[in-house]
């Protein structure tokens, strides 16, 4: 079937399967799946849709809005959703999207171990078996033709198992991506009164593992690195503006001069006008 939704190009198709009452309650199931290309404009919106969807983006740029966080998704990433819950995805500029909403007894333990390993947005590139299991699905359908149940509750099992296996193997790397998002979270926030708390829960880990991890990578605490930060963002103000000390340290995250003074003065050395003061 063609479709003829808003910043959906020609030639885009998506077909229709409906399950027997035995699929529903034993078996995952293919509900529909598509091939669209977009621009921008193409922008769906649900407060609840009853099933949950896989979709890869064979090319381009997908924003995505669920479990109350936003995401980017490009090419090469699969993205995973629970539609049961609000969410929102679109395309930023030329999108190509290759998906399929599915449902099934197990459906929602599977996808909240997957999202809870390796997130909404997972690396698995064209040639992953994933992929490939979404994309016969769509031939299939396309030339008229039909798996049986259980071979396709089968393929959407195993689709379901190899993206769990693929969480587990790239965790280390997204654990990387996640404390360079955190390090990008500390600088801009730099001047707000930001904790621990709030940057590993930016990055969707306990404090915990988050600490352990950032440690283990940038070599001092997290704690440490933002008053550092703080510091070294001062030095840059003392030295390119004409803000007094005061608005410094309002600006930097200190709640008080004082603090800031005896802070500033314990870590460099010399206090923050008299390092004003020196030449570099």
């Amino acid at each position: 079937m063609l479709s003829g939704e808003k910043g959906v190009l020609p030639g885009s198709d998506y077909y229709f399967m409906t399950p027997s009452v035995l699929a529903q309650e034993i078996f995952f199931y293919p509900l529909f799946c598509g091939h669209f290309r977009c621009i921008t404009g193409y922008d769906v919106r649900r407060i609840d849709y009853n099933n949950f969807l896989l979709m890869y983006v064979a090319q381009g740029q997908c924003g995505i809005e669920a479990e109350g966080r936003e995401f980017v998704a490009r090419t090469g990433d699969l993205v995973i959703l629970n539609c049961h819950k609000p969410h929102r995805y679109y395309a930023i500029d030329y999108l190509d999207l290759v998906w399929l909403h599915f449902d099934g007894h197990d459906a929602e333990n599977f996808y909240r171990q997957i999202v809870r390993s390796s997130g909404i947005v997972c690396s698995v590139g064209e040639d992953s078996e994933i992929v490939s299991a979404i994309r016969e699905f769509l031939i299939l359908y396309r030339n008229n033709q039909r798996l049986g149940e259980a071979e396709s509750s089968w393929k959407i099992y195993r689709a379901l198992c190899l993206l769990l296996t693929q969480s587990s193997i790239s965790m280390t790397a997204r654990q990387h991506d996640s404390i360079d998002q955190a390090l990008v979270y500390i600088d801009q926030h730099l001047g707000m009164d930001i904790n621990l708390e709030d940057v590993a829960r930016h990055v969707n880990m306990s404090m915990f593992h988050f600490s352990r991890l950032f440690k283990k990578k940038i070599g001092q605490s997290p704690y440490h690195f933002i008053l550092t930060s703080r510091i070294d963002r001062a030095k840059i103000l003392l030295k390119s503006t004409s803000l007094t000390v005061k608005e410094i340290a309002r600006m930097i995250g200190f709640n008080s001069e004082t603090n800031f003074i005896s802070t500033f003065s314990s870590r460099v050395g010399i206090p923050p006008q008299k390092f004003r003061e020196f030449p570099l």
